[in-house]
C-alpha cells in the first residue's frame, strides 16, 4: 500500500482508535505495539480499562508507547458493551476504529480501514479477524487457526475483495471493526444489557437502519487467544445464551433476520451427539491429547463434532 496514496485519504480525517481492557495486563502491549507499526500514525489511542483487578494499569504506565496520542481511561466494571461505549464517547476522531486487547492489528490494517472510506464515507467496515499459526502450540490454538480461516472463506466467497455484508451473512466483530463516530451514536452504540453477541445486535440495527456493512480481508489482525475445548465450549454456550436473550428483548427486530436453525435430532443421529457430548471427549483433548496421531483435518472435524453436540444439542452435559 502506497503510504501517499494513504496520507491523501486520511488527510481530512481524524481518527481514533479504542482499545477495550478488563484484566489484560497479559497482551495489551501487543496490541499497543502493533499499532505502533502501522503504516500510518495520524491517529489518537484510548485504552479503556474496564474495572481490572490486574496490574493493567501498571503496566500501561510503565511502558513507554511511541505512539502520537495514548489516553488510558479507568472506570468501573460494566462490560464489554460498556467499556467500548466509553471510549466512543471519549474519542476526538471522525472516524472510530476498535480493536480488543488481544488483538494484533497487522501493519497495513488501520490504512485498509481508513482507505474504505474514500469510496464508502457512510459505512461500517469489518477487518479479519485470524488466529496466528505461528503461535498455535496447543490443540486447540490450532483448531482455532482452522476455524478462523474457515469462518473468513465463508465471509469473503471465492473472491478475496471487498464486499458488502447482507442478511444471510450479516456479521460485526467488535474486536476489528470501524465507521464514523456520528454513525455509532445515532445507533445508540451498543446494548449495554448485553454481555455477549453485542456486536451481532449492532449489525442487525445497522443493516435495519441502512447502514451498509463491508468485509475487508486486507484489514486483518492477528487474534492471540488461549482457550481450552473446555473454556471454548464455555465461551461458545454463552454466545448462545445471549443470542436468545437477544430475541427476548428485541423480537420484532430479529424476526426477519436469518439465524443457523437445529433442529432435534431422533434416533441414530441423537445417539452420536449424545455420545460426542461426554465429558470425556473434552478431557482426552485437553488433558491426554489422545488424537495428536490423527491428521489435522479429521482431528478438526471432531472437534468441530464435539462442540456442536456440547453447545448445541446437549448443553446441560460438557
Amino acid at each position: 500500500m502506497d503510504p501517499s496514496t494513504v496520507s491523501k485519504t486520511h488527510a481530512y480525517m481524524t481518527i481514533s482508535v479504542i482499545v477495550p481492557t478488563y484484566n489484560g495486563a497479559h497482551k495489551i502491549t501487543n496490541v499497543l505495539s502493533a499499532l505502533e507499526r502501522q503504516t500510518m500514525h495520524d491517529f489518537n489511542t484510548i485504552v479503556v480499562v474496564d474495572g481490572s483487578t490486574d496490574n493493567t494499569l501498571e503496566v500501561l504506565k510503565n511502558t513507554n508507547f511511541q505512539l502520537k496520542d495514548l489516553v488510558v481511561i479507568f472506570q468501573e466494571n460494566r462490560g464489554r458493551a460498556a467499556v467500548r461505549n466509553k471510549g466512543a464517547k471519549e474519542a476526538k476522531g471522525e472516524f472510530l476504529v476498535f480493536f480488543d486487547d488481544d488483538m494484533r492489528p497487522s501493519p497495513n490494517c488501520l490504512a485498509s480501514h481508513i482507505i474504505h472510506y474514500r469510496q464508502y464515507p457512510e459505512s461500517i467496515a469489518v477487518g479479519t479477524q485470524i488466529n496466528d499459526w505461528a503461535k498455535a502450540t496447543t490443540e486447540m490454538q490450532k483448531y482455532r487457526c482452522y476455524f478462523s480461516r474457515k469462518w473468513e472463506k465463508n465471509l469473503i466467497g471465492k473472491h478475496k475483495a471487498v464486499s458488502e455484508l447482507n442478511n444471510g451473512n450479516l456479521y460485526i466483530t467488535a474486536a476489528n471493526f470501524s465507521l464514523k463516530r456520528d454513525t455509532f451514536l445515532k445507533l445508540g452504540g451498543f446494548d449495554e444489557r448485553l454481555n455477549d453477541a453485542e456486536d451481532y445486535d449492532f449489525a442487525v440495527r445497522a443493516n435495519k437502519s441502512g447502514v451498509p456493512i463491508f468485509y475487508l480481508p486486507d484489514a486483518y489482525a492477528w487474534h492471540d487467544e488461549n482457550y481450552s475445548l473446555a473454556s471454548y465450549i464455555r465461551r461458545r454456550k454463552g454466545y448462545v445464551r445471549a443470542h436468545q436473550l437477544l430475541v427476548k428483548l428485541k423480537p420484532e427486530l430479529y424476526q426477519q433476520y436469518t439465524h443457523r436453525k437445529f433442529g432435534k435430532k431422533r434416533g441414530f443421529k441423537k445417539v452420536v451427539f449424545w455420545f460426542f457430548s461426554l465429558s470425556f471427549w473434552v478431557s482426552s483433548i485437553d488433558k491426554l491429547n489422545l488424537f495428536r496421531w490423527m491428521p489435522a483435518v479429521w482431528r478438526f472435524r471432531l472437534y468441530d463434532l464435539i462442540i456442536t453436540s456440547a453447545v448445541i444439542y446437549f448443553p446441560r452435559r460438557a
